[in-house]
């Protein structure tokens, strides 16, 4: 019970999401080993269920409000009445069923509320100091904290949090009476709460999605629930906050949901588009821009002021190692010396986001460098449509649409999806991996797919053709290029639009791959970032190619050796090949080999890691090198990579906005353009693949990076129709590869 307390008193201090993880852990074991009858038991079970609706509180996962009323529940059937705590027992359970109707919407969970802070109100004698805590008499509730609001003084850090709960208040009044007057109040309460400069940031962005929310249910016009929407968006870096690990970023994102998706859906709807788009790049791949932002040249800066330059390098590289340390709370019982170790380690962390949100004001105030870091406009957008049209696919409940950015053209191309739906995209994705699961391919491996009889509906083909006609005929018939790049949202994001087509054997018809050449990236930045990187690029450092034929504890792949083979005749005596094969291909000499050549081929086994995404890795020789790894280089060479494994663009469905995979890790390291896969290739397919892209590539006088989608294309082709039409057999051999980037 101590070290819950103890972890419970450092989270309230420092607001660590790892120090509330250790409270949880630390109190669950304590009231499993508590013996019944024990004198802690309830107390026990009051604190476990304290702390998971703080949790809740934070990340929003309904699991945890549901086990904090339970343990809530427990507690007060072991606390007798008369007992002191069981007025503030109650309240805390009221209190919960309050966060879990706000949740859900559950008008039970109301009552249950009500019927909690009456008790609590009826056990307390009058003039009781903590009596106005309990009152659940809605009036009066409003009285009391309209006291509190009025008391706590602007800049006070619990002043958003109070106007929060005025806000509930009102709009529980709302609930009962209908009474637009009070839904008003209620706004304009969220509204204060959410623009405070002070505060909890999770609360205030809390307090702006409820803005939102509550204007778009009543108020007819948007421009509220856009403003909204505006605060919310200025409030997502300090949500998903510098001063926190990757790993603990990620999983505050993981309860956002679709906010980005949502906020476009609005703005499209307003006829906003181009605030549809920014705001869709702003709130998409957030920790990737983070950590892209303190990867920014100050070249430009240190000519005016070399001190500043110099701070914020040095503030940069010290944030990326701080960021991708480990997060992990396996050991729930260290000793003291190690808490304050980790401790001091975090604590030194999140005074270097403060020091580097300094330098970056700073570097504001030079005249010239206002925009320093902030979110790109359209204006600076539209340059990523420079090589050819990007089509950012919205998939939101509200609506669907396409925003196509066109060459030479300053303003958003709107295209309306009407027959695509959320519904339909997540059907879509189910039916894939139905597909992809019946046929077995989860690792690289020499089995073949195996054919299990689906419905028609849920056929590769019908995906297919379902994308061609609601997806890519709706934009192909607005806009015509030969090279398109897709950027999805939603479940589109898990989908392979690159292969949209009518594949019917009995009346075929046209595919997408017939008219363009599809590339995919996670963001508009990927793209200016990896055009403006290229231009400074030298000439071409050679190829590193890795092989893993044997890999300790996974299944052989001797076609490895083939595609060394391919890439080696290709290469000839013009270009420089560096293999690394079997044993000598260690993680140690693979990141060297990384470090000098500008082309990367990996052939070997790869793994997603759905629980941890930063810990998806290729399987080399010695052990697992990992995508959190990966991220921390910054690879000077680095053009080109071609990820000959398994699920290297699969992704992570909690996180579908953030694409955490290992092909946008490489981007993120520096590589302008990756040869990825979608799911589980077949160790056949693989030199086919390889022997076209590198007969492409290497035909020229200087490899050229940037006609790496058009080889694959073309190889792709080919294996297609090696593959012939076997069915869902063949499309699971030509779809998975891709190609993301530039």
């Amino acid at each position: 019970m101590r070290a819950g307390h103890r972890f419970f008193r450092l989270y309230q201090q420092s607001q660590k999401n790892d120090d509330l993880d250790k409270a949880i852990a630390a109190y669950d074991t304590a009231t499993k080993l508590t013996p019944d009858g024990h004198e802690f038991q309830a107390a026990l079970h009051g604190q476990l269920g304290l702390a998971l609706a703080h949790r809740f509180e934070y990340f929003g996962n309904i699991a945890d409000i549901e086990n904090a009323i339970f343990a809530l529940e427990c507690s007060l059937m072991l606390t007798p009445d008369g007992h002191p705590d069981k007025p503030g027992r109650l309240t805390n359970l009221g209190n919960s069923f309050s966060r879990r109707f706000e949740h859900s919407g559950d008008l039970i969970d109301v009552d249950k509320a009500i019927s909690a802070h009456e008790q609590a109100v009826h056990l307390t004698p009058d003039g009781h100091a903590n009596k106005p805590g309990y009152l659940i008499d809605v009036d009066k509730a409003i009285s009391a904290h309209e006291q509190a609001v009025h008391l706590t003084p602007n800049g006070h850090v619990n002043k958003p949090m109070y106007l929060s709960n005025l806000g509930n208040c009102f709009l529980r009044r709302f609930e009962r009476s209908g009474d637009l007057i009070d839904v008003d109040e209620a706004i304009a309460h969220f509204k204060s709460a959410a623009i405070c400069f002070t505060g909890f940031p999770s609360v205030r962005f809390r307090a702006a999605l409820t803005w939102v929310h509550l204007a778009s249910r009543v108020h007819t016009s948007s421009s509220s629930a856009l403003q909204g929407y505006s605060v919310a968006f200025d409030l997502l870096p300090q949500v998903a906050w510098l001063g926190q690990t990757i790993l603990a970023r990620h999983r505050e994102l993981s309860s956002m949901g679709d906010v980005a998706s949502e906020a476009a859906a609005t703005a499209i709807s307003a006829g906003k588009y181009d605030t549809a788009l920014e705001w869709l790049e702003q709130g998409r791949s957030i920790v990737w821009s983070q950590l892209l932002d303190l990867r920014t040249p100050v070249d430009a800066i240190r000519e005016k002021e070399p001190g500043l330059a110099d701070d914020l390098v040095r503030v940069s590289q010290a944030l990326e190692h701080a960021g991708s340390r480990n997060a992990s709370t396996q050991d729930l019982s260290p000793q003291l010396n190690q808490d304050l170790s980790m401790e001091q380690v975090a604590q030194s962390h999140r005074r270097l986001a403060e020091e580097w949100e300094w330098l970056v004001e700073r570097a504001r105030a030079i005249p010239g460098f206002e925009d320093f870091l902030l979110p790109k406009k359209l204006g600076q957008l539209c340059s990523a449509a420079n090589a050819g049209p990007v089509v950012v696919v919205n998939v939101h409940k509200q609506c669907c649409d396409a925003l196509v950015l066109i060459p030479g053209l300053d303003e958003v191309m709107h295209i309306p999806l009407h027959d695509f739906s959320y519904k339909k995209g997540q059907e879509l994705h189910q039916s894939l991996n139905r597909l992809l699961s019946n046929a077995g391919v989860r690792v690289r491996d020499l089995r073949g797919s195996k054919l299990v009889a689906t419905r028609q509906d849920g056929s590769f083909q019908h995906i297919l053709l379902i994308l061609w006609s609601c997806i890519v005929k709706p934009v192909s018939d607005s806009a015509d290029p030969p090279r398109i790049w897709w950027c999805a949202t939603g479940p589109l994001a898990f989908l392979p639009i690159h292969a949209a087509g009518i594949y019917d054997k009995n009346a075929p018809g046209d595919n997408i791959s017939d008219y363009v050449v599809s590339s995919y990236t996670p963001t508009l930045n990927a793209i200016i970032n990896a055009t403006q990187s290229r231009e400074l690029l030298r000439k071409f450092q050679g190829l590193l190619a890795v092989s893993q034929p044997n890999t300790p504890e996974q299944s052989p792949l001797p076609n490895t050796t083939v595609e060394m083979t391919h890439i080696k005749q290709h290469a000839l005596n013009k270009f420089v090949v560096y293999p690394l094969e079997g044993s000598v291909a260690s993680m140690k000499s693979v990141i060297k080999g990384m470090e000098s050549h500008s082309w990367v081929h990996l052939a070997c086994h790869a793994v997603q890691n759905r629980v941890e995404p930063t810990k998806s890795a290729f399987c080399l020789h010695d052990g697992h090198l990992e995508l959190s790894t990966i991220i921390t280089k910054q690879f000077l060479h680095a053009d080109f990579a071609f990820l000959s494994a398994c699920q290297t663009a699969t992704g992570d469905e909690k996180l579908s906005e953030e694409a955490v995979h290992l092909a946008a890790g490489l981007l993120l390291a520096g590589y302008r353009g990756v040869i990825a896969t979608m799911w589980s290739i077949k160790d056949e397919d693989a030199p086919v693949i390889a022997d076209h892209v590198y007969s492409e590539l290497f035909s020229d006088a200087e490899p050229d990076s940037t006609k790496a989608a058009l080889a694959l294309h073309h190889a792709v082709k080919r294996l297609h129709e090696m593959k012939g039409d076997k069915g869902d057999l063949a499309f699971l051999s030509w779809v998975p590869f891709i190609h993301v980037g530039v």
